[in-house]
This record gives C-alpha cells, structure tokens and sequence, in this order.
C-alpha cells in the first residue's frame, strides 16, 4: 500500500505538472510563431520545439509518477532535473535562461525536501521482500 503523499511530495508533484505546462506552451509557442515569421518553419526551430515537448511530456509523467514513490522514479527526477539545469546553461545565458535554471533548483530542492518518503517507501518495499522469502 502507498502511503498518503506528504505536503513536500504534493508541493513536488504540482511543481512537476506546472513546469510541464509551462514548456508544452512554449513548445506550441515556438512552433506557431515560427509558422508566422518571415523564415517560416525551420527544422531547427521544429527540433527545438519538439525538444521542449518531449521534456514537458516526462515532467509531466514525474508529476504523477512521484506518487509511487519509488527509488527509480527519485533518481529519473534527479537526473531529468540536473539534466536540464546544467543545459539551461550550456549556450548563450539569458533572462530565459536565468528562470529556467531557478525553476530547475527550485524542482531539484523539492526532490531533496521528499527524498525521505522515496528512500523509506524503497526501504519498506526491501524489507517485506525479506519477511516474506
């Protein structure tokens, strides 16, 4: 049986869905002003959009992932997470950039704050593999 979320893992969890909403509109955004500018759709433009979705798409499967909390989806969150604050700084940084890398260690605090439940939930789940071997 999972245990009810606690106030950190549901604070984690809407963190998770509204980043995940944040980068789905800029995604549409990019695709749709690159549709209006006199360039037209670039495969570039296209590539980063689509970049952009496919990270909405997995913050958006960790929002209700968590929940289970389990190691694996602790240390997917991790790593996503890092992934992307040390890319939000990999080129030219700007104000975008700047927000990005916050929202990012805000979600990386988050992930610190309920890692207790993930690694207690792992620990329970280890132990009454022993009980019943």
């Amino acid at each position: 049986m999972i245990p009810r979320p606690s106030l950190s893992l549901r604070w984690l969890q809407a963190a998770f869905a509204l980043t995940a909403l944040f980068w789905a509109v800029l995604a549409l955004a990019g695709i749709l002003m690159g549709q209006r500018s006199a360039g037209g759709l670039t495969s570039a433009r296209v590539a980063v959009s689509s970049l952009m979705l496919a990270n909405a798409l997995l913050l958006a499967f960790l929002s209700r992932a968590v929940g289970r909390q389990t190691r694996r989806i602790f240390v997917f969150g991790l790593l996503l997470v890092a992934a992307s604050a040390v890319l939000s700084v990999t080129d030219e940084v700007g104000a975008f950039d700047i927000l990005s890398l916050a929202v990012n260690i805000l979600l990386l605090l988050l992930l610190f704050l309920a890692r207790a439940q993930f690694l207690r939930r792992a620990s329970t789940l280890a132990s009454a593999e022993d009980d019943g071997a």
